[in-house]
């Protein structure tokens, strides 16, 4: 469907990977990037006419690992102001792909508001060297984007001199939604009893792909209608995010990719289809096809990067034109 301390941390590298993604209200996304710079603060130390693309190559090169971001001609329309913003985003978004905002101060990159990616729900407001971003995050039982009924409004503040970060807290049940990265910290968040870290091997993989041939092209061209039903055997409600599902293609070429949609929670006892319909299911799996031929297909959910489950595999034919 498989960022960063918003405190002192937040201009450290690092990466989360989870599927939360762009604030819009249907499951067809117009791509788009923000600009929610602030209004003008020039200082005698930042000459707005200079060139500051280093601090917005600075800025892509600190977001997360394992997504291909739009690099776009973005500059920085009020680069003296004390506070600014822009939002970045992949390079072909779905509805719940994430925008991490990007901070500059004076014509510097300073951080991002979290290293986790988040998706947000409305446009970054500026107030001086303050920041609102209010964010987007499912609930229990809600798996699409556009279907999230979350939300969560944080107060970032930028230390024009020091270009330290800081910001107003983050809610348990927030923290809790992304459960590769939680804002606060950077890291997985601490697990607790209601989903314990190693319920994904509670988890049966049941994977139904047709044996037909089919002609592998984009998602709703030809692209293989397969399905994986997810059945959590345990005694604990379990989450499985996106960067812990991972899809197996092997055959004439080969592949392994990461869907960009979450899973909900899943009830003890209860299942979950996902269909490859779904987000980017279906081509996270053409775009590994290179040649015609018999190709198997299996789905794991990993834990530390260690398989916790596998499906059966499924066979069918791609025949290219």
């Amino acid at each position: 469907m498989r960022l960063r301390n918003a405190t002192a941390a937040a201009s450290a590298i690092g990466a989360c990977l989870l599927v939360a993604g762009c604030a819009t209200d249907s499951d067809t996304e117009t791509p788009i990037t923000k600009d929610t710079t602030a209004a003008s603060g020039t200082t005698a130390e930042c000459d707005p006419s200079a060139d500051h693309s280093a601090a917005v190559d600075e800025a892509f090169a600190a977001l997360p690992s394992g997504y291909t971001w739009y690099r776009h001609d973005l500059t920085l329309t009020d680069p003296c102001a004390e506070l600014s913003a822009q939002t970045a985003r992949i390079d072909k978004p779905i509805v719940s792909s994430p925008e991490p905002v990007m901070f500059f101060s004076r014509g510097e990159f300073v951080g991002l508001a979290t290293v986790c990616p988040m998706k947000l729900a409305d446009q970054v407001r500026i107030d001086g060297t303050s920041a609102t971003v209010t964010y987007s995050f499912p609930r229990p039982g809600e798996t699409t984007g556009a279907g999230w009924s979350g939300r969560e409004a944080v107060t970032y503040s930028v230390d024009p001199n020091t270009k330290a970060i800081t910001n107003s807290g983050y809610s348990d049940e927030f923290r809790r939604s992304n459960p590769s990265c939680d804002p606060a910290t950077g890291q997985p968040p601490t697990q607790t009893s209601a989903a314990p870290a190693n319920c994904a091997t509670d988890l049966a993989l049941r994977l139904d792909v047709p044996t037909d041939a089919y002609s592998n092209g984009t998602e709703t061209e030809g692209a293989l209608d397969f399905t994986l039903t997810i059945t959590n055997n345990g005694q604990s409600p379990c989450r499985v995010a996106t960067n812990d599902i991972v899809l197996n293609v092997s055959g004439p070429t080969s592949n392994t990719c990461t869907p960009e949609v979450q899973a909900p929670d899943i009830a003890p006892g209860e299942s979950i289809d996902i269909a490859s319909k779904s987000g980017t299911w279906g081509t996270c799996v053409s775009d590994g096809l290179k040649s015609s031929g018999e190709y198997t297909l299996q789905a794991a959910v990993l834990v530390d990067g260690e398989k916790a489950a596998e499906s059966d595999t499924g066979s069918f034919t791609a025949a290219r034109s």
